[in-house]
């Protein structure tokens, strides 16, 4: 048996080193036909799943470049490379979670290695989870040895910076934000800059502001990712639909995986009557993030509108069950029932929406009574 494990060994190993080559050469299509050729007698070979992956996301196919990699990895946990190169494939097509995922498995057999711990401390801002942006990058700059600082790529430094800062701001710890934004400022006037500027006023709701800072940031550098996607959320939150919905077709145009991208240009897309348009990008938006609210909801309005009664109870349904609180979803589900003749079905959703109605009035009353009864600073001796 082991003479016919070798005899079919030695034809693999000989695809396999002919793929390197050409690897090597930059022929990543010939490469790829050749490692495949070795896996179909030896897919145990975890080294040519790792080339195999890195060829394939040379040519932009990040699926079958994860798939590949995660081959890799089943035939052994403990490959750096292998780990490393799925989360940035992971990072590539948005996938946040997961890459973040395997960047802290990453780090946890190379702890000291920066650029895994920035691009985790991204993750994780781009997930919204500010704290463990912070907790993750926060550490970095000191840990930085000069060694380490001359080996990598110009700029990331003031990226760095842009995460932490980024991250503090989010958090509300706008004094955090502003003193990485004077740390950046003095290196000169660059597009992060006034990104984390536009962040700042965004936060505090002065959308004007925010407005012309993240249009200095584009002045700058016109395909800086997420700036157009900022600037479209600003001039949205400042009630101005036109320049928003320009905005996030400009971010489209450069990026068209973006969840957020996807998501505002459907709801946007939906609020023009242009339904076809709008059911396109909200359901790219929900591939994006199969578990998100916002997109199935918008989807089932955009079907109630087209009068696909069953698409959009089918839709209602989930939104209840994941938003038990939420009235319209309720209002509209109910409209839903009674349409579609199931009118006991409908007066249930009537009660639930006045029971919620209810519930947050009196939560409005109890708030304002609380308001009232809270002294006012310099009330007491304990304000001055």
């Amino acid at each position: 048996m082991g003479g016919v494990a070798v005899a079919q060994e030695e034809p693999a190993l000989a695809h396999a080193q002919s793929g390197l080559r050409l690897q090597q050469a930059g022929d990543c299509a010939a490469a790829i036909a050749e490692y495949r050729a070795a896996l179909a007698t030896a897919p145990d070979l975890a080294s040519v799943w790792t080339n195999l992956g890195v060829c394939l996301a040379k040519q932009g196919q990040y699926q079958a470049a994860i798939a590949a990699y995660r081959k890799a990895l089943a035939q052994s946990e403990q490959q750096p490379a292998a780990r490393f190169n799925l989360a940035m494939a992971e990072y590539k097509t948005e996938q946040w979670q997961a890459a973040a995922g395997d960047l802290a498995k990453f780090r946890s057999l190379q702890p000291g290695n920066f650029r895994a711990g920035l691009l985790l401390a991204d993750c994780y801002l781009r997930l919204g989870e500010n704290e463990k942006a912070i907790e993750t990058a926060a550490p970095l700059a000191g840990s930085l040895s000069l060694r380490q600082a001359a080996e990598l790529p110009a700029g990331a430094g003031v990226a760095l910076d842009y995460v932490l800062g980024t991250a503090y701001i989010r958090h509300g710890d706008l004094t955090e934000g502003e003193r990485l934004i004077d740390h950046i400022m003095r290196q000169g006037d660059t597009p992060q800059v006034h990104m984390m500027l536009g962040e700042a006023y965004f936060e505090r709701r002065d959308f004007s502001n925010a407005i012309r800072e993240f249009q200095a940031a584009l002045q700058l550098d016109p395909k800086l990712a997420g700036a157009n996607l900022h600037l479209g959320m600003a001039c949205l939150f400042a009630g101005e639909t036109a320049p928003a919905l320009a905005a996030f077709r400009a971010e489209y145009a450069l990026d068209p995986n973006n969840y957020e991208t996807n998501f505002y240009l459907g709801y946007l897309e939906r609020q023009r009557n242009d339904l076809a348009a709008a059911a396109s990008f909200l359901r790219r938006a929900e591939q994006l993030r199969p578990d998100a609210w916002p997109p199935n909801f918008q989807l089932a309005v955009v079907a109630y509108q087209r009068n696909d009664l069953v698409d959009a109870r089918r839709r209602l349904e989930r939104a209840v069950r994941e938003d038990p609180k939420s009235v319209e979803a309720h209002v509209m589900l109910g409209q839903v029932y009674y349409r579609l003749k199931m009118p006991a079905a409908g007066r249930r959703e009537a009660a639930l929406v006045r029971e919620l109605n209810t519930q947050a009035q009196a939560a409005t009353t109890a708030k304002l009574l609380k308001d009232r009864a809270t002294p006012l600073p310099g009330a007491t001796a304990s304000h001055r």
